[in-house]
C-alpha cells in the first residue's frame, strides 16, 4: 500500500499507539524507501496519537480506550492501556520531541475527551 501511495501522494500520515517510537520509525522508513524507489522527493511524514491531560488523565485515557478500543477485544484494550502513555505534560512533551527527532513533519494530537479542558491544557503546554 505504501508503494502505491508513493506514486500518487506527497506523503503519508499514520497513527501510532502510545506513541510508539519503534512503530513510527518503521513506518517512516518504509515511506522513505517507497518514495525513493518511485523517484519521488522526500515524503511528507505525519503521525498522530491520543493524549489526556489534567488531574484524571490516566482515568480519562482508560475510559477512551474502553470506548474506542475495546471493540477489538479485551486483550487489545488491555495492551493499549500499557501503550497509550501520553497522560502527562512531561510524557506528551517527550513524545513530541521523539517524533520530531524521527522526522515527523506533523503530529495530529487527538484529545481523549470531549471536554475543552484538555485542549486548553495542550495550548498552554505548546
Amino acid at each position: 500500500a505504501i508503494r502505491r501511495v508513493a506514486r500518487w501522494a506527497d506523503g503519508r500520515v499514520g497513527w501510532t499507539t502510545g506513541p510508539d517510537p519503534a512503530e513510527v520509525e518503521r513506518s517512516f522508513a518504509l515511506a522513505r524507501q517507497a518514495w525513493q524507489a518511485s523517484g519521488q522527493s522526500r515524503p511528507h511524514l505525519g503521525t498522530g496519537f491520543g493524549y489526556a491531560l489534567g488531574p484524571n488523565a490516566r482515568q480519562q485515557m482508560d475510559e477512551y480506550i474502553e470506548r474506542y478500543i475495546r471493540i477489538f477485544g479485551p486483550a487489545v484494550a488491555s495492551a493499549m492501556q500499557h501503550k497509550m502513555i501520553a497522560t502527562s505534560r512531561e510524557a506528551l512533551r517527550s513524545a513530541l520531541g521523539t517524533l520530531a527527532d524521527l522526522g515527523a513533519d506533523e503530529c495530529i494530537l487527538v484529545p481523549t475527551s470531549s471536554d475543552a479542558d484538555p485542549l486548553q491544557r495542550l495550548e498552554d503546554l505548546l
